[in-house]
């Protein structure tokens, strides 16, 4: 376990927490709610797909929360140049990150050298902005989570996501993992799937987390929803 000044209070948490509202079936007026109650706390970002990143942007004007654009997500399986144009579509919108699927099948071919040019491809694309790749720990041997998160890395990433959320686990053993191997100046950690409660998203930043993500942030700071 990590040496840090784990969070006391709700608004201290949030800062830390990533939430999110991506659903298949979400309207334009869904979000723009889900995003003004959200505000009243000091999230470190709220993910939005992109259809609807043009008005998290204005919803979001002031109050010091990125707005994080998914993109190949919750799959990776889309070609370099599809995720460049909807990077780049996103970026132009004003997203301040974006969270990226990595091709897993790329992965677990050995196609290293693909992966590793298209993330660089994307950071250099982003000028700045935060790049996460949506790795798949649920699923992955140790070696293969390494190996993801040394692509990530060399490629010019600024974290990885254990995960896409949707049903996939993250363990306390997978932060340990990647910490025990890359530092956080080297590259962040950001969890997804496995903390749903204060206690879980704690356990996760003690083991070397730098964020956690959540589509339930009320349930994890342990409050009511805004009205």
């Amino acid at each position: 376990m990590l040496t840090k000044n784990l969070p006391r209070t709700p608004e201290e948490l949030a800062r830390y927490l990533d939430t999110s509202i991506i659903k298949p079936d979400v309207t334009a007026q869904e979000v723009k709610e889900f995003i003004i109650k959200a505000s009243r706390y000091p999230f470190a970002a709220i993910a939005v797909d992109l259809a609807f990143t043009d008005l998290a942007v204005k919803v979001l004007a002031g109050t010091g929360i990125d707005v994080v654009t998914t993109v190949a997500y919750p799959l990776g399986g889309l070609t370099t140049a599809v995720k460049l144009k909807h990077a780049e579509m996103a970026l132009e919108m004003g997203t301040d990150e974006i969270d990226v699927g990595m091709n897993i099948g790329a992965l677990r071919s050995g196609e290293y050298a693909a992966i590793e040019e298209e993330v660089s491809a994307l950071a250099k694309l982003a000028r700045g902005k935060i790049v996460k790749m949506v790795i798949r720990c649920d699923g992955l041997t140790d070696e293969e989570i390494l190996q993801a998160c040394k692509l990530a890395r060399d490629g010019g990433a600024n974290f990885v996501k254990t995960n896409p959320g949707f049903g996939s686990n993250t363990r306390l053993e997978d932060v340990q993992l990647i910490r025990k191997h890359f530092k956080s100046e080297e590259l962040k950690v950001m969890v997804a799937g496995g903390a749903r409660t204060w206690q879980q998203a704690l356990d996760f930043l003690a083991a070397g987390a730098d964020r956690v993500a959540t589509s339930s942030p009320y349930h994890v700071l342990g409050v009511m929803l805004p009205e």
